[in-house]
């Protein structure tokens, strides 16, 4: 997902006790299905990643988490309870972040997230914001109205892979350098009963993928 310099690691049965912690700041936080991480206080998540490959880790009471990637696999849950925006600047070629959820059960859910904005320094590649869900994960925007900035590449792909932003009403996009987009396929689905129109995003649907929106909906400015 990304580099960052410090990294707090629970596999093979490792506890690491981070309870008293109100802020991480560029740290990669990993757990599987035998680990544990407390994150009892934490209320501060930036430029930093959440890796929870089976096993959970608690970031409900996070407010900002600005600038980090948080992937969920192997039937994990996480859920970002009240933070309300996500920002982030993407300075470089291949400087990308993901909120992924991949596989049966596996579930990312921003219950309170109203905004996203993904700004950028010129026009770096390989650089986007993906939200995606494959394989039957599931990721939850449902109070998601605005995305706006650079590149945001949202995908559900796989039978029962879902993408939930039915509140979304805005999403406009600009970067030359890389394209936003917007795909479901394979029995993917992704849900924007809210959005009329897009501006700057490529829209794909191949065979088998559904894209819920409004009767009339407007493509502009894509490739």
């Amino acid at each position: 997902l990304m580099d960052a310099p410090a990294v707090a690691r629970a596999t093979a049965g490792a506890s690491i006790n981070l309870s008293n912690a109100q802020t991480l700041d560029a740290v990669n936080l990993h757990v599987d299905t035998t680990g544990v991480i407390n994150l009892g206080s934490l209320a501060m998540f930036r430029n930093a990643s959440a890796i929870a490959d089976g096993g959970n880790l608690n970031l409900a009471g996070v407010t900002d988490f600005d600038d980090s990637a948080i992937l969920v696999s192997a039937g994990s849950e996480i859920v970002l309870g009240t933070a309300s925006d996500y920002s982030r600047q993407a300075d470089a070629d291949g400087d990308a972040r993901a909120f992924l959820a991949t596989g049966p059960g596996s579930a990312l859910r921003f219950p309170a997230l109203t905004t996203i904005t993904q700004t950028e320094t010129g026009t770096p590649v390989d650089a986007a914001l993906t939200i995606a869900a494959t394989d039957a994960g599931t990721v939850g925007m449902p109070a998601l109205t605005s995305i706006s900035g650079g590149a945001v590449q949202m995908s559900a792909i796989g039978s029962n892979s879902v993408v939930d932003c039915a509140a979304l009403a805005s999403w406009t996009a600009s970067n030359p350098g890389t394209p936003s987009s917007l795909v479901a396929e394979s029995g993917g689905v992704v849900r924007l009963n809210s959005l009329s129109a897009v501006t700057g995003v490529d829209v794909t649907l191949p065979a088998g993928g559904t894209i819920r929106v409004p009767q009339l909906f407007t493509v502009a400015n894509a490739n």
